[in-house]
């Protein structure tokens, strides 16, 4: 008996086991070069080579060969080695679809055992979620008012500002470069990587170059001469790493791609659906799907090495986990999973009525959405992202361009948003305030605009004290401190590093935490089970 193959990567927790039958059968019309890219994806020996393992065989041998059983259940293993029993549970149950009813019955008594344990963390969720105690409750879509607050007094002057830019025939960059300022910062304030205000703009010059693919960093660098720089961008609150430049150019794309649609959907009277959301989502997020974080030590080495699985495009709803947020003011409820779907499709039904009937109030609109949406948080990870670019759309609409804040207001941004959770919109009170973040809003378009206005004339020799978006630098400096957390919006609890307590946010329930322990007790028990399906003691 074998645990869900017949050679299988040293350290994976396996859910599903076989026995060396039909499921751990090669496809028959597999190629010796994936055979040989398959084998020589087993050799690896730490987390790094698992993630590069983990794509390998999702993204490049499983759309290859979808009607064999064999990669469905390696990457059901590598899903849930990562932590998405859910999604690990998808791809155990479709190989066990296609294969033939009762090809291998160890299988199916390991995949029912596994079932079971993902049902039970599903309840589990749902008890914990009814017995906490938050110090602000979800607010559910429908109780999300419409803002009543004028519209910031910044628009008219950035639309005329905006509309110079686009009809500016000196270099015709100015669009091009508050579009890739606003694929830089939409990633920078969640702090995936950080960007240095000093020197020249060749990051947003080269960052999205459309012939860049992953695997081809060694021949990037990131200004004329200079190497790439490897191991030096991470994220300060969880030390998670993009190693190389090519991951971060990979991110920004879809930052870009998503853009782009984004454009798309503002020439539509009805812009999008849940579908359609789920598969932007899919597109922003694509590069970040397997993340790698880890510890740096103050003499370099690391520890705490792990890799996460993002279930790009799917909701909460269906990978059955909570989020909360924490804040100064306590914890707050996000909407709980099993309200996420139904809740999702009255955010798009309220969106389109909203948009339809104040069309001349784009800044309120922007608020809207972003709140309603990130109050919803339909999915595990990506949602400011997804949050930015939907307000983007009314802004689009107006003449406006798209939404951009500069982590130099990050602070703000984060307070306005805190004073919307904490002062939610009821009857016994006045409606929400949405102007704090209607303010941060303009202000950030402003200060993105007043940049791209700065950029020298092509004949210029770029000046430090104007360009932004240069170089990637450390958050770690050379004294081996650490920057505080301010806010991050992830799947997982940040671990604070200052006094204070600090946002963050937070799974609770269906976490791999709730069904690592029981699973590894089931592969020690499969590691016994006889070929008849009789379980040793």
């Amino acid at each position: 008996m074998s645990a869900a193959g017949i050679n299988h990567v040293e350290g994976l927790v396996h859910a599903a086991f076989t026995s060396d039958g039909p499921y751990d059968t090669m496809p028959r019309l597999m190629t010796s070069q994936d055979k040989d890219a398959f084998i020589k994806s087993l050799d690896v020996t730490d987390q790094f080579g698992q993630a590069q393992t983990a794509r390998l065989w999702e993204e490049r041998l499983l759309p290859k060969y979808p009607i064999s059983p064999f990669f469905w259940i390696r990457v059901g293993d590598v899903r849930r080695q990562f932590g998405s029993s859910m999604m690990a549970l998808e791809a155990y149950e479709k190989a066990q679809q296609i294969a033939e009813p009762g090809a291998d019955p160890v299988y199916d008594l390991s995949l029912t055992a596994f079932r079971k344990l993902c049902e039970q963390a599903e309840e589990d969720a749902m008890y914990n979620w009814a017995d906490a105690n938050f110090a602000y409750d979800w607010i559910p879509m429908q109780q999300i008012e419409f803002p009543t607050c004028p519209e910031p007094c910044q628009s008219e002057s950035l639309k005329s500002r905006w509309r110079a830019i686009q009809s500016d025939a000196t270099d015709g960059n100015g669009v091009e470069l508050y579009f890739r300022a606003v694929c830089v910062e939409t990633n920078v304030i969640e702090n995936i990587f950080q960007v240095s205000r000093n020197g020249t703009t060749e990051m947003v010059k080269k960052s999205l170059n459309p012939t860049f693919s992953r695997g081809t960093a060694n021949s990037i660098s990131l200004s004329s001469g200079s190497p790439i720089w490897t191991g030096l961008v991470f994220e300060p609150e969880n030390s998670r790493a993009f190693l190389d430049t090519a991951d971060i150019r990979c991110i920004l794309q879809n930052a870009r791609a998503a853009l782009d649609d984004i454009f798309k959907m503002s020439k539509v009277t009805t812009p999008w659906t849940v579908p359609g959301l789920c598969k932007l989502h899919e597109k922003c997020m694509e590069a970040s799907k397997f993340r790698t974080s880890f510890s740096r030590l103050p003499n370099g080495s690391l520890v705490n090495v792990k890799t996460k699985y993002l279930p790009t495009g799917r909701t909460r709803g269906f990978i059955r986990t909570n989020v909360t947020l924490n804040s100064y003011h306590g914890a707050i409820g996000l909407c709980p999973f099993q309200e996420v779907d139904e809740e999702f499709t009255r955010f798009v039904e309220m969106s389109h009525n909203y948009l339809s009937t104040y069309g001349d109030r784009p800044f309120a609109l922007a608020a809207w959405l972003h709140f309603a949406f990130v109050t919803l948080h339909p999915f595990q990870d990506g949602n400011g992202r997804m949050c930015r670019l939907l307000a983007s759309l009314p802004l689009i609409r107006a003449g406006l361009p798209p939404l951009c804040i500069p982590t130099s207001l990050k602070g703000k941004y984060i307070a306005a948003l805190d004073h919307l959770r904490t002062t939610p919109s009821k009857p016994e009170f006045e409606p929400a305030d949405f102007e704090p973040l209607m303010q941060v809003f303009a202000e950030g378009m402003t200060n993105t605009i007043s940049w791209v206005e700065r950029r020298p004339s092509p004949s210029s020799t770029p000046s430090s004290d104007t360009m932004t978006y240069n170089s990637l630098t450390p958050l770690i400096p050379t004294n081996g401190t650490r920057k505080p957390i301010v806010m991050v919006e992830k799947g997982v609890l940040s671990q604070s590093l200052s006094p204070a307590p600090l946002l963050g946010e937070a799974v609770t329930g269906a976490s791999e935490g709730k069904i690592d322990e029981p699973t590894k007790a089931l592969e020690d028990a499969f590691r016994k089970v006889t070929l008849d399906g009789v379980v040793k003691t």
